[in-house]
């Protein structure tokens, strides 16, 4: 609750008290309960989940817009080896929950999340993998996504200050304790490995490494030139909705899209700084790499995760390898119509582009 008023606070002070924050505060404290009270009984319907220790457990990470949640759909969907969080898993977490919502299953395949998330951009639906971060909002109030929605409209003193609160909004080692016990759950009675997507856990790697020390973990990195644009055009969308941006000034617009410059650019560095220290348990790919020779990485992937290949890979490889030669998104951006240019990308990111193949 303490982070849902926090959060309500953020909103007022940089906004004006509107009803709609009052919603969201609502919203979260109303879906907490109902997680406790089912939770609570998963330990008496189904008391063995706890027993299901996730083994050679995998992560992928990446800034928002990498190209990280095309892979984690493509190996959820074709590694029947790993099990990936669905949005489901993250609105209703427990299996008590999950008995009890699932004769309702085809309402709810009809519920359309195209107002949350522009479809050009990012498709969404409950039964879609997706990235961890809407577990740790939901459950918590945190996470990069939360970030991003609500805490950069803190009044911060310093860059240092502003960095400092990224890691402790997105960092919490309590978010990997709730995260593997939902997949706990997933895995339970399964012989599947759990499949870690998120972008706030790079915060969280060394919490990972202690608890997983066998666990792979995945970077994706894309040109900077291209996430940043098209994270404010995500962003911006659901900023409309829950801020009324769009009504906005010009200079609270201004003030949203350098923060979120400000924040990729911490987030670069700190995921820069764990590459470097080289540890045999991480590997690096880009976007581009992905794009431009898809068939050969993803083998890699695949290879470095321990996942052996079938029919229905073979199958699901041959078919994006043609997908690729004929794909353009429709999702349209520049630098320029958020005030920065390629320069200022070139000059702030240059350990990017001296390191990385974007």
């Amino acid at each position: 609750m303490s982070g849902s008023i926090k959060i309500l606070g953020i909103l007022s002070r940089s906004f004006g008290f509107k009803p709609r924050f009052l919603i969201v505060t609502l919203f979260r404290f109303s879906v907490g309960i109902y997680a406790g009270i089912t939770d609570f009984l998963d330990h008496f319907f189904f008391p063995k989940f706890k027993l299901q220790k996730p083994k050679n457990p995998v992560f992928l990470m990446g800034h928002p817009r990498s190209g990280t949640t095309f892979l984690h759909r493509f190996i959820v969907r074709n590694c029947d080896e790993l099990r990936g969080m669905f949005l489901l898993d993250m609105v209703f977490p427990s299996l008590t929950a999950r008995k009890l919502i699932k004769p309702f299953h085809n309402s709810l395949r009809k519920i359309s999340l195209d107002k949350i998330w522009n479809p050009k951009i990012h498709k969404a639906n409950l039964f879609e993998a997706e990235t961890e971060d809407v577990g740790l909002f939901i459950k918590y109030g945190s996470g990069l996504l939360s970030w991003f929605y609500f805490h950069l409209w803190d009044k911060y003193n310093s860059d240092e200050e502003f960095e400092n609160t990224i890691k402790k909004v997105c960092g919490n080692d309590k978010f990997i304790d709730y995260l593997t016990s939902v997949h706990q759950k997933n895995i339970y009675g399964t012989n599947r490995r759990m499949f870690c997507k998120s972008f706030a856990l790079i915060y969280n790697i060394e919490k990972i490494i202690k608890e997983f020390p066998e666990a792979k973990i995945l970077f994706m990195v894309r040109n900077p030139k291209e996430t940043i644009p098209s994270t404010i055009s995500l962003m911006s969308g659901a900023q409309k909705k829950i801020n009324g941006l769009d009504k906005a000034s010009e200079s609270k617009r201004q003030e949203f899209y350098q923060k979120v410059y400000q924040t990729s650019l911490a987030y670069y560095k700190f995921m820069d700084k764990i590459i470097r220290e080289n540890r045999k348990n991480i590997i690096v790919h880009t976007q581009k790499q992905l794009l431009t020779d898809f068939e050969n990485v993803f083998r890699g992937i695949l290879d470095f995760y321990g996942v052996k290949s079938d029919e229905k890979i073979e199958k699901a490889i041959a078919e994006q390898v043609e997908k690729q030669k004929t794909f353009h998104s429709e999702h349209k951006y520049s630098l320029e119509q958020y005030g920065f240019s390629e320069e200022q990308i070139e000059r702030d990111f240059k350990f990017v582009y001296d390191n990385y193949p974007v």
